[in-house]
Protein backbone atom coordinates (compact mmCIF):
# COMPACT_ATOMS: atom_id res chain seq x y z
CA UNK A 1 0.00 0.00 0.00
CA UNK A 2 1.23 3.47 -0.88
CA UNK A 3 0.14 6.87 0.38
CA UNK A 4 0.26 9.81 -2.02
CA UNK A 5 -0.85 13.41 -1.55
CA UNK A 6 -2.71 15.09 -4.42
CA UNK A 7 -4.06 18.61 -4.86
CA UNK A 8 -5.49 20.53 -7.79
CA UNK A 9 -3.38 23.20 -9.43
CA UNK A 10 -3.98 26.92 -9.19
CA UNK A 11 -5.23 27.01 -12.79
CA UNK A 12 -8.55 25.70 -11.47
CA UNK A 13 -11.16 27.75 -9.65
CA UNK A 14 -11.26 27.05 -5.88
CA UNK A 15 -14.89 25.94 -6.32
CA UNK A 16 -14.31 23.69 -9.35
CA UNK A 17 -15.09 20.02 -8.94
CA UNK A 18 -11.98 17.97 -9.59
CA UNK A 19 -12.13 14.31 -8.61
CA UNK A 20 -9.49 11.64 -8.17
CA UNK A 21 -10.52 8.06 -8.87
CA UNK A 22 -8.70 5.28 -7.01
CA UNK A 23 -9.92 2.14 -8.70
CA UNK A 24 -13.70 2.58 -8.44
CA UNK A 25 -13.59 5.01 -5.47
CA UNK A 26 -14.23 8.67 -6.27
CA UNK A 27 -12.70 11.43 -4.09
CA UNK A 28 -13.22 15.19 -4.50
CA UNK A 29 -10.24 17.53 -4.20
CA UNK A 30 -11.21 20.45 -1.94
CA UNK A 31 -9.91 23.91 -2.75
CA UNK A 32 -6.10 23.71 -2.95
CA UNK A 33 -5.50 21.40 0.01
CA UNK A 34 -3.70 18.09 -0.30
CA UNK A 35 -5.85 14.98 -0.19
CA UNK A 36 -4.28 11.88 1.29
CA UNK A 37 -4.89 8.97 -1.09
CA UNK A 38 -4.24 5.34 -0.15
CA UNK A 39 -3.51 3.09 -3.12
CA UNK A 40 -3.22 -0.66 -2.94
CA UNK A 41 -1.18 -2.87 -5.22
CA UNK A 42 -2.94 -3.45 -8.55
CA UNK A 43 -5.00 -0.22 -8.39
CA UNK A 44 -4.60 2.85 -10.56
CA UNK A 45 -5.57 6.50 -10.17
CA UNK A 46 -6.80 9.14 -12.57
CA UNK A 47 -8.26 12.63 -12.27
CA UNK A 48 -11.56 13.86 -13.70
CA UNK A 49 -13.21 17.23 -14.17
CA UNK A 50 -16.55 17.15 -15.94
CA UNK A 51 -15.98 15.10 -19.13
CA UNK A 52 -12.20 15.55 -19.13
CA UNK A 53 -9.79 13.05 -17.59
CA UNK A 54 -6.15 12.28 -17.10
CA UNK A 55 -4.40 9.13 -18.16
CA UNK A 56 -4.47 6.28 -15.65
CA UNK A 57 -1.41 5.97 -13.43
CA UNK A 58 -0.63 2.51 -12.11
CA UNK A 59 0.43 1.66 -8.59
CA UNK A 60 3.97 0.90 -9.75
CA UNK A 61 4.41 4.40 -11.27
CA UNK A 62 3.60 6.20 -7.99
CA UNK A 63 6.11 6.94 -5.26
CA UNK A 64 5.15 6.47 -1.62
CA UNK A 65 4.69 9.70 0.41
CA UNK A 66 5.13 11.85 -2.74
CA UNK A 67 3.11 15.00 -3.47
CA UNK A 68 1.32 15.29 -6.82
CA UNK A 69 -0.64 18.07 -8.53
CA UNK A 70 -3.48 17.91 -11.08
CA UNK A 71 -3.14 20.45 -13.90
CA UNK A 72 -5.13 21.15 -17.08
CA UNK A 73 -3.48 21.25 -20.50
CA UNK A 74 -5.05 24.63 -21.30
CA UNK A 75 -3.56 26.57 -18.42
CA UNK A 76 -3.20 30.32 -17.81
CA UNK A 77 -0.01 30.57 -19.88
CA UNK A 78 -1.67 29.02 -22.93
CA UNK A 79 -4.73 31.24 -22.42
CA UNK A 80 -2.48 34.34 -22.35
CA UNK A 81 -0.81 33.30 -25.60
CA UNK A 82 -4.19 32.68 -27.23
CA UNK A 83 -5.47 36.09 -26.06
CA UNK A 84 -2.33 37.84 -27.36
CA UNK A 85 -2.57 36.13 -30.77
CA UNK A 86 -6.26 36.93 -31.02
CA UNK A 87 -5.57 40.60 -30.15
CA UNK A 88 -2.84 40.77 -32.80
CA UNK A 89 -5.27 39.23 -35.28
CA UNK A 90 -7.99 41.81 -34.57
CA UNK A 91 -5.56 44.74 -34.69
CA UNK A 92 -3.83 43.43 -37.83
CA UNK A 93 -7.12 43.06 -39.64
CA UNK A 94 -8.60 46.35 -38.36
CA UNK A 95 -5.67 48.64 -39.14
CA UNK A 96 -3.61 46.90 -41.79
CA UNK A 97 -6.30 44.79 -43.46
CA UNK A 98 -4.01 41.78 -43.14
CA UNK A 99 -5.91 38.59 -43.68
CA UNK A 100 -2.93 36.40 -42.82
CA UNK A 101 -3.72 36.26 -39.11
CA UNK A 102 -6.98 34.38 -39.61
CA UNK A 103 -4.89 31.23 -39.93
CA UNK A 104 -3.55 31.77 -36.41
CA UNK A 105 -7.09 31.95 -35.08
CA UNK A 106 -7.99 28.80 -37.00
CA UNK A 107 -5.03 26.92 -35.52
CA UNK A 108 -5.87 28.11 -32.02
CA UNK A 109 -9.47 27.04 -32.53
CA UNK A 110 -8.32 23.59 -33.67
CA UNK A 111 -6.01 23.32 -30.64
CA UNK A 112 -8.85 24.11 -28.21
CA UNK A 113 -11.27 21.88 -30.14
CA UNK A 114 -8.79 18.98 -29.90
CA UNK A 115 -8.56 19.22 -26.10
CA UNK A 116 -12.34 19.52 -25.70
CA UNK A 117 -13.14 16.51 -27.93
CA UNK A 118 -10.51 13.96 -28.93
CA UNK A 119 -7.95 14.88 -26.27
CA UNK A 120 -10.44 15.07 -23.40
CA UNK A 121 -9.21 11.75 -22.00
CA UNK A 122 -5.73 13.29 -21.62
CA UNK A 123 -6.71 16.89 -20.80
CA UNK A 124 -5.72 16.68 -17.16
CA UNK A 125 -2.28 15.61 -16.05
CA UNK A 126 -1.13 14.33 -12.68
CA UNK A 127 2.46 15.35 -12.10
CA UNK A 128 4.80 15.03 -9.14
CA UNK A 129 5.52 18.41 -7.57
CA UNK A 130 8.97 19.59 -8.51
CA UNK A 131 8.92 18.27 -12.08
Amino acid sequence: MKTVYIKKGYDFSPNSSVFVWVGTLKRKLNEFDYAEILIEDGQHIHAQQMWCRSKKIDFSELEDKRKYIVKPMLNKNVASIILALFSIDVLGYSFLKLDFFKYFVGLIGLYIFFWITIGSQRYLKIRPIGE
